[in-house]
């Protein structure tokens, strides 16, 4: 297997296999959010205020999106999302329209 902090020593013997760097130590969140594992790559999810492809901007209170429970959203989270607006766990469901408000690094109709 692959070993060390970017992921480039190979231990072992055998076949050489290709090295997953997800969400490794190179993958910098600068603590405003998660890395999450995506096509072998490591991304950032950003938490409710920041955005960017590191989570490093920040956006005002007003513009972050609510942090409302499962299955509603909206200013008020009073809106209800249909369980086919699930963004495939790549996005919320924004309740003014129904469409996928994807996170970093997803895109499409439904992330």
């Amino acid at each position: 297997g692959w070993t060390g902090a970017d992921c480039n020593t190979w231990v072992g013997s055998g076949e050489v296999q290709v090295c997953d760097k997800s969400c490794d130590a190179l993958v910098d969140c600068n603590g405003r959010g998660r890395c999450q594992n995506g096509d072998g790559e490591g991304m950032c999810v950003c938490f409710d205020g920041y955005e960017g492809e590191h989570c490093e901007n920040d956006i005002s209170v007003s513009e972050a999106l609510p942090s409302c429970g499962c299955g509603t959203s909206g200013g008020d989270c009073g809106a209800i999302c249909s369980a086919l607006e699930t963004c495939h766990g790549h996005g919320r469901c924004s309740g003014e329209d129904g469409s996928c408000l994807c996170f970093a690094g997803w895109t499409g109709a439904d992330c």
